[in-house]
């Protein structure tokens, strides 16, 4: 069974799973399940293969409230950040 990182489900919806098998000297067919709660199992001959999880990108505000910010660091520096006001 693989597991996908926590944040993954906050990130993307709609997984598929896509694997492929390393050649070994024979030709391998492997099948992978739906993603459930993060985990998915791959079936096959046993081998190496590698995989990817593809996924519809959910909505991520990337734009900060700025009535909720303040920029830190001064206008000379080349570090600034912005801290959260509550």
């Amino acid at each position: 069974m693989i597991t996908l990182p926590d944040y993954v489900g906050s990130l993307a919806t709609d997984l598929t799973v896509h694997v492929t098998p390393i050649y070994n000297g024979t030709v391998r067919v492997l099948n992978a399940t739906e993603v459930n709660d993060g985990k998915f199992n791959v079936w096959g001959e046993p081998g190496s293969f590698t995989w990817i999880v593809y996924g519809k990108r959910a909505a991520i505000d990337v734009e900060p409230d700025k009535d909720n910010i303040r920029l830190m660091g001064s206008e000379d520096s080349p570090y600034r950040w912005i801290e959260q006001i509550n």
